[in-house]
């Protein structure tokens, strides 16, 4: 994102969503806080099911509207912002200071992938229903958090992509089906949580040096993020503004 615009790389593709056990589960009881999510899109039938259906419909609606909350927005403009709103901003929050005091190991010669990142990850793991108590309703707290762990990159592999990145707004979407966003959190959605999701996973990727994941990086603008740049074109959508690179 730039100050009038958000910028990045291919579609989200939920159907790339890894399963609850190639990664680490979230700690808890999970009579209390839920079962976790499980993998359901294992063939090419179940993806085309799931373009079918009305959960896709309405992730994509989601997305939408929010594209649509910022046409013509800066992000040097003024916002609402509420209570959800700000608890939002506190837990993304909370992931740059387990990243802070998770520093990547200093002897590390490979080119991507600082194994650091795996311990980063075991600690967001742990705390991640944590910071969902008190928030989100108890018994969905295993699923949600869930998404929001798997917004961060891939634990084995130390990598990052769009797949990552739709797990964060399928996050924000179950925020909303559990009523803490609502139509008129859209932009400060945008302009204030996705634009500090966006800053934070920039810090991950230059700290941990995430390898770009998935196969299709060249057919977007960017290794790692899709929605900025969609984002970014509804900023500038019906403006004169003039951005140039930096």
């Amino acid at each position: 994102m730039t100050d009038s615009a958000v910028g990045e790389d291919t579609a989200p593709q939920l159907a790339q969503k890894q399963s609850p056990g190639d990664q680490n589960e979230p700690d808890g009881a999970e009579s209390a806080w839920g079962p976790p999510p499980r993998r359901q899109i294992l063939t090419k039938a179940d993806l085309e099911n799931f373009h079918k259906s009305e959960t896709y419909q309405r992730f994509v609606g989601f997305v939408q509207h929010l594209n649509d909350a910022v046409v013509g927005k800066s992000l040097k403009l003024p916002c609402y912002v509420s209570k959800n709103v700000e608890k939002i901003l506190e837990i993304i929050a909370e992931v740059g200071k387990i990243a802070d005091d998770t520093p990547p190991t200093a002897d590390h010669t490979g080119r991507f992938g600082n194994p650091a990142f795996r311990l980063f990850y075991d600690k967001l793991s742990k705390a991640a229903p944590f910071l969902h108590e008190g928030f989100v309703q108890t018994e969905k707290i295993n699923e949600i958090s869930r998404y929001f762990i798997d917004s961060f990159g891939n634990r084995r592999r130390i990598d990052y992509g769009t797949g990552h990145e739709a797990n964060f707004a399928t996050w924000l979407l179950c925020l909303e089906i559990v009523g803490l966003i609502k139509p008129e959190d859209y932009e400060a959605v945008v302009l204030r949580i996705f634009h500090a999701y966006l800053n934070l996973m920039r810090k991950l990727q230059f700290a941990y040096w995430l390898e770009p994941a998935g196969s299709h990086g060249v057919w977007g603008l960017d290794d790692y993020h899709f929605l900025p740049f969609m984002f970014g074109s509804a900023q500038l959508r019906g403006t004169k503004m003039v951005v140039f690179a930096v």
